[in-house]
């Protein structure tokens, strides 16, 4: 494997927004690509909304990679940088085509609801996750969201 760009900024065009981002490390190897997104911290042992959070990332990178190179990556890496071992630092994402899918509809109505202002919150967060919210008081005076909404 040859690294061929470490921070390489990407982005997706799409009709009404642009997403933008940055892998970590971008490798390529016999013709075929890897992005790879460094983590702090160990490995989990379980899959957490976490994991998943970091799964849609990699998979809007490789989305973005695509349409920029008319190829779809041959693996999605997760490194964990807290591990001793490498072998246990890394982590394959398997790429399903079906999930990809779905992530980029999910990016389009997130950003459909942003360009028609419609910034309804559904599930209230955690009282824990308003309390250290540095938008909280934005949210109340635009009354989005009022304290006693906080579950």
């Amino acid at each position: 494997q040859q690294a061929k760009k470490t921070e390489a900024d990407i982005s997706l065009a799409k009709d009404d927004y642009i997403f933008t981002g940055r892998i970590d490390l971008l490798m390529e190897k016999d013709g075929e690509y890897e992005i790879m997104d460094f983590k702090t911290g160990y490995r989990p042992q379980s899959y957490s909304e976490k994991l998943a959070n970091y799964e849609r990332q990699l998979y809007s990178y490789a989305s973005a990679f695509e349409q920029h190179y008319q190829k779809r990556p041959a693996r999605l890496l997760l490194y964990w940088t807290a591990e001793p071992q490498r072998e246990d630092a890394v982590m394959e994402i398997p790429y399903h085509a079906d999930a990809a899918e779905q992530i980029n509809r999910s990016f389009d109505a997130v950003a459909r609801k942003i360009n028609e202002k419609d910034f309804h919150i559904a599930t209230p967060p955690e009282r824990h996750t308003c309390e250290r919210c540095d938008l909280q008081h934005l949210c109340m005076s635009e009354g989005i969201i009022s304290a006693p909404d906080c579950i």
